[in-house]
Formats: C-alpha cells, sequence, structure tokens
C-alpha cells in the first residue's frame, strides 16, 4: 500500500504540493530557529564560564553570601596545598584561581603628572604558571588587537575602548589604585603590553587583565584566593554539576562561615533561570508550529477532500471500509510531511551552517546589558535541531488529515450513486 501511495503522491502534484511546502517551511523555521537558540545558550555557558563563572567555582561560605559584590574581605584562607589537593581529588576538573576587583587606572604625562584616569574592572587570571592554558581559555590570541601577551609581572592588557578613552599606548606605565584584602589603600606601576577587544559589551568597556600573582601582591592576598574556578574535562553536563556541587558542600558542610562553599555556573548570574526559560520557549515554540501547520494542513486535507470528494465515494460505493480508506489518507499525509521535512532540513542546513561559522554581528545592541555575552550570535547545529524539526513536520501533517477526514465516516452509502451519477 505504500508504494501504492507514493505513487499518488508523485503522480498527483496537486494533493502533495502544497502540505509538502507548508511542512517544508514550517521545518525550515523551527530547524533555524531551534540552531539559534542552542546557538545563544551555548555562547552564553561558554562566555560566563571562561570570563567569570568557570563549570563550578569555589568560594567562602561567606563570599558567597555576598557574592554579586565581590567582597575580598570575605576571601577562602587558602595555600597551595589546597588547590593541589582538589587537583588531586579531582582529577577529571582543571582548576585555576581567580580575582576579580575595582580601581582606578592613572595614566600620567611625560611629568609624571595625572594625565587621564578611569575606574576599571581589573581580571586577574594565571597567565604566568608553567602549563597555564588560561589565555588559550579565554581566545586572548584572537581578541588580541595590538602588541603581544601577558609574558612576565606587572605586565597588562588594556580594552579597546578603555585604551582609546584613556589614549594609552603599547609600552607606557600606568599606575593602578584599589584596596587591599584589609580595606587599606594600594597602588602599583604597570607597563601596558597589549591592547584586547572580546566582543562581549561588558569586558569591553573598561577592563584590564593581569597576572594573578601581581594581583596577590597588589591586594596583600597571598595566602587567600577569592574563588578557584573548576571545569569539567568532559565539557558542560549541568546533572552532573549539580551532584558535583551537592556531594562538595556536604564534604565541606560545617559552621565555620569561611569554610569551602562550591556553586555551579548555573547558580550565578541568573543563568538557571535563563536557562530553563529557553527550554521552554523551545518547546512553545514548536507547540505554536504544530498549532498553526495543523491549522493550515486540516484546511488543506478538506480542500483535498472537496477535490477528492467523488473519488472517496467510488471507493466507498465499491466496498472499500471507511477505517481503510482514512488509514489510506493518513499514511499519505505521514509520507507527504516526511517529504516536507526532509526538504525543509535540507533548504535549513546550509543557512544554519553559514550562522554556525559567521554569525550576526549585533553587538551595538549588548552595550547596556549586563551580561557576559557575545556580541556575535551564532547558531549551533545539533542532534536536538533534527529531532524537534521532525515532530511538527510530521505530526502537523498527520494531525490535519486526521481532522479532515472526520467528515468520511459521515458519508450515506445509501446516496452514493446519485452523488455519482450527478
Amino acid at each position: 500500500m505504500i508504494s501504492f501511495i507514493i505513487k499518488g503522491i508523485l503522480r498527483d502534484r496537486s494533493r502533495s504540493l502544497f502540505p509538502v511546502m507548508i511542512c517544508m517551511c514550517g521545518v525550515f523555521l523551527v530547524f533555524v530557529g531551534d540552531c539559534f537558540m542552542k546557538g545563544s545558550v551555548l555562547d552564553l555557558i561558554d562566555s560566563n564560564a571562561n570570563f567569570d563563572t568557570g563549570h563550578v567555582k569555589i568560594v567562602s561560605q561567606a563570599y558567597f553570601k555576598e557574592i554579586t559584590s565581590r567582597p575580598l574581605e570575605l576571601a577562602l584562607e587558602t595555600n597551595t596545598k589546597f588547590l593541589e589537593s582538589l587537583k588531586k581529588d579531582y582529577p577529571g576538573y582543571r582548576w585555576t584561581r581567580r580575582v576579580v576587583f575595582g580601581g582606578l587606572l592613572d595614566m600620567p604625562d611625560e611629568k609624571g603628572e595625572t594625565r587621564s584616569q578611569a575606574p576599571v574592572g581589573a581580571m586577574a587570571m594565571d597567565f604566568l604558571s608553567k602549563g597555564s592554558i588560561e589565555a588559550q581559555n579565554i581566545n586572548l590570541k584572537r581578541s588580541l588587537k595590538k602588541g603581544k601577551l601577558i609574558s612576565n609581572k606587572n605586565e597588562i592588557l588594556v580594552s579597546k575602548k578603555l585604551a582609546e578613552t584613556l589614549k594609552i599606548d603599547l609600552g607606557q606605565e600606568a599606575t593602578l589604585f584599589c584596596s587591599t584584602v584589609d580595606g587599606g589603600s594600594t597602588g602599583g606601576n604597570f607597563k601596558v603590553v597589549g591592547i584586547v577587544k572580546f566582543g562581549i559589551a561588558q569586558l569591553d568597556k573598561g577592563t584590564i587583565l593581569m597576572d594573578v600573582s601581581d594581583a596577590d601582591y597588589l591586594l596583600d592576598m597571598q595566602a587567600y584566593s577569592a574563588e578557584i574556578l573548576g571545569y569539567r574535562l568532559k565539557g558542560f553536563d549541568i546533572k552532573v554539576l549539580d551532584k558535583f556541587a551537592a556531594d562538595f558542600n556536604e564534604k565541606h558542610m560545617s559552621k565555620d562561615e569561611f569554610r569551602p562553599h562550591m556553586i555551579t555556573i548555573l547558580d550565578q548570574n541568573n543563568l538557571r533561570k535563563l536557562f530553563e526559560t529557553t527550554e521552554v520557549v523551545l518547546y512553545i515554540l514548536v507547540g505554536i508550529f504544530i498549532f498553526l501547520m495543523t491549522l493550515v494542513l486540516w484546511n488543506a486535507g478538506l480542500i483535498s477532500g472537496i477535490r477528492r470528494y467523488t473519488e472517496v465515494g467510488v471507493r466507498l460505493a465499491i466496498g472499500e471500509g471507511r477505517t481503510h480508506i482514512v488509514t489510506s489518507m493518513l499514511v499519505e499525509s505521514l509520507i507527504t510531511g516526511l517529504i516536507g521535512t526532509f526538504f525543509g532540513i535540507i533548504v535549513a542546513l546550509p543557512l544554519a551552517y553559514y550562522f554556525q561559522e559567521v554569525g550576526i554581528d549585533y553587538s551595538e545592541m549588548l552595550n547596556d546589558v549586563a551580561v557576559l555575552m557575545s556580541g556575535i550570535m551564532k547558531a549551533q547545529i545539533s542532534a536536538r535541531s533534527f529531532i524537534v524539526s521532525i515532530i511538527p513536520g510530521t505530526f502537523a501533517s498527520f494531525l490535519g488529515m486526521g481532522m479532515a477526514c472526520l467528515g468520511i465516516y459521515k458519508r450515506n452509502t445509501a446516496s452514493l450513486f446519485k452523488e455519482l451519477e450527478t
């Protein structure tokens, strides 16, 4: 029967062309939309993980309660043995220290007097340790627009907008004023060796990068760790990370407010709510397309039923059962939906691949957005995109034809010959 139906679809294109086009358009939009949503979520996860949160983060319990203000005075008291124990006990993760703090960058003139100054956000990472891949982790080579990477102590990188605002040239000495971990005032001189642009509005406004050892000395934090970031070597998996954090916190449970406390990436920057929202939006998107396509294909099935009114009548008159007719038409709609789904995915793939490799630059829209997200929106082709595209393409076609076929059961066999005579 299936081969017979396929021949009918191919030979009578007026029967299948419109449903196939509707399915193809719907599948195209769902596929590209899901790829963009997947790409946006992964970009948000990667940007936050690389620059701020890690996959997991270890801080003191007191620091965690006020984490949005980055209270360095509540930093976790650690030593090199603590970090080594993490690497030994949890080899499936890569561990690194980070310090994020605010300060005032002062640029002197030829006489050593203040020429210009601006508030900055300083991000201290482990650039100089042997085997460190922090620069690679944040794609620093690609973001470097001028100069070189940090290779010695007392060297800093500045964001491009900050360099333009303060008229900073490579090789100049800059003074960074800030507060120590004990609340005292301090300052240090640094050499500007590079200018970077990450394409992330929050970082490109006024950020400087330095080695974490320089920050330790400047802030008097040699015996403390503000934040210890962990990256899962096998990639992001929220279920694994949630269980890991719960087990770690249970192991280190105590009444000491400065005990180690682990949080996952989704527990920071409101990412869990955003992550869950995108999943709901995806289901709503698929549901809307199924509903709209079902309505359209229902009407298409009714129109097709009117056009094939005589055909159905003849089939009933010669003794073919109503159930068999409906079954054959449903199989026909299913095959039509699969054909539309196939061509919809074929048409959507090149566009999705282009946006995956090139993306859309919307950085100007993120200037006032307080979230770490790349200004280039890129799609991400995944197995999920194929699955969620097949659902509306086949189900809507099947459901639409099913609703249209209900009229077949209302046909009165006694009046069939009178209908055929006319």
